[in-house]
């Protein structure tokens, strides 16, 4: 009999274990999308204080892809109901003296950041776009490593 009393119990207690897995998941893919913006805001503003004639035009169009990057990112999180301004801090230890390397290093997490998200039909391919962009801006960078 007292096991009986205790079913109904059970049974509760795993579905609310079920209906919390889902938004778990769900609630993952803002964060890495944030994350994936403050580290590219940090990138494209340790490019913009460099001010070196000879790296002037690769940083350029490397800032010019992380602005687009940081578009197309910014939209995905207002599609899934997230606020682009509140982010965490850069995960990366930059250096500012170092801004390219520095930079360089921060487009790697966040494209790794944008990678690990799902890219949902709302969305229109934002995440693809973002992944090209932080791309371009890997291979802008990438020489002048």
């Amino acid at each position: 009999m007292r096991n009986i009393k205790l079913l109904p119990l059970a049974a509760a207690a795993l579905m609310s274990l079920f209906a919390m897995a889902p938004s778990t998941a769900n609630a993952q893919q803002p964060i890495m999308y944030h994350t994936a913006l403050a580290d590219l805001r940090t990138a494209r503003y340790f490019l913009q204080q460099d001010h070196r004639p000879q790296y002037a035009q690769r940083e350029s169009k490397a800032i010019e892809e992380m602005s687009k990057a940081i578009d197309d990112i910014s939209k995905v999180v207002i599609n899934d109901g997230g606020k682009p301004w509140q982010q965490p801090p850069p995960q990366a230890g930059a250096d500012p003296g170092t801004p390219i390397h520095s930079a360089f290093k921060l487009l790697n997490e966040a494209h790794e950041d944008v990678g690990r998200g799902t890219d949902v039909p709302p969305n229109q391919g934002l995440q693809v776009r973002a992944l090209r962009h932080i791309d371009e801006a890997l291979n802008q960078l990438r020489p002048l490593q």
